[in-house]
């Protein structure tokens, strides 16, 4: 039987605790793209039919949904039946095949969500269309179609100096975000790992998203019939543990500085102690300290031999 993890504990699927997964979180892994935030409210066009304008509301803090379209609404058990087209039943082991993050429930009025208010504020969240991220994209090697395919345009607001700016945001499984641009380099609490769940039995891990863009990118290179997970930062390599678990290979992208092999030999232990078949990609690109330096030289060098060789490892197969 599948398993949903939170914070290391194990839980069997049912009702009450399916209608604990955060809905935003199960949007995202059936890639269905954001069309704006407000607030706790995530827009979308409705998943349920189609449109032309978002008018399918999810409020993140109560976790319920509405289509303004049909007049229609309520918890993830409610969405579920209609997207899948299914029972109770079936909707709840078509779940148990997924990991989710769990959203908090309680009985009290909760807050609502402040996104590291000590630092940042969010103004708007949209599709990269700033032509300075976009040409940052580029210069990191990375397409741009790739990159709006798993990342947005954030519009935030330093709540200490007032100054406004946009960056690329790059969500994780608790409702956080990474975020990067020229110079600039942070995060939106709470920090999480990424969890891409194609629902194969083998899983690739990477440090960062810019590493996850890359491998996305290199399909001749990588597998690419695998869970992803985005570590986003070494730190959340306890947290990689349980997902590590429900697989039987695991492919490992990490960086190859002092900090990177330290984990991968970590990870790589771990593995052989549950008998997880394991395979270090990192030699890939040896001289290079990630993947994503390895993708920019490789493509700087094919600007220089228009009809040169890729760099490539003949020693790694897709799963």
């Amino acid at each position: 039987m599948s398993l949903i993890f939170h914070h290391f504990k194990i839980y069997k699927m049912n009702i009450d605790t399916a209608k604990q997964i955060n809905l935003v979180n199960l949007l995202h892994q059936l890639n269905i793209p954001t069309a704006k935030i407000r607030g706790n409210d995530y827009w979308y066009k409705s998943p349920l039919r189609e449109e032309r304008t978002a008018s399918f509301k999810v409020d993140n803090r109560k976790n319920l949904w509405y289509d303004f379209g049909t007049g229609e609404g309520g918890n993830i058990i409610d969405f579920g039946i209609r997207y899948y087209k299914c029972n109770v039943a079936d909707l709840l082991e078509i779940l148990e095949a997924r990991v989710f993050s769990i959203h908090p429930q309680n009985n009290r009025r909760q807050k609502p969500i402040k996104h590291n208010q000590a630092a940042f504020k969010i103004l708007e969240i949209g599709t990269i269309k700033s032509p300075q991220l976009l040409e940052y994209i580029q210069t990191r090697g990375i397409k741009i179609d790739i990159a709006q395919s798993f990342c947005k345009e954030i519009f935030l607001q330093s709540t200490k100096s007032l100054n406004s700016f946009k960056v690329i945001g790059f969500p994780n499984n608790n409702g956080g975000w990474e975020l990067n641009a020229p110079h600039f380099k942070s995060c939106i609490k709470p920090k999480s790992i990424s969890l891409f769940n194609e629902q194969r039995n083998t899983l690739t891990i990477v440090e960062g998203f810019f590493d996850f863009l890359s491998a996305k990118q290199l399909k001749e290179d990588f597998p690419q019939k695998t869970n992803w997970l985005v570590l986003n930062s070494v730190s959340m390599i306890e947290k990689a543990k349980p997902i590590i678990r429900q697989h039987k290979k695991v492919y490992l992208l990490l960086d190859n500085d002092k900090a990177g092999k330290k984990h991968t030999e970590a990870l790589q232990n771990y593995c052989v102690e549950n008998k997880i078949n394991v395979e270090n990609l990192a030699p890939t690109y040896p001289k290079c300290k990630d993947i994503n330096e390895w993708l920019i030289k490789g493509r700087k060098l094919q600007e220089k031999k228009p009809y040169g060789d890729f760099p490539n490892n003949d020693s790694v197969s897709p799963s």
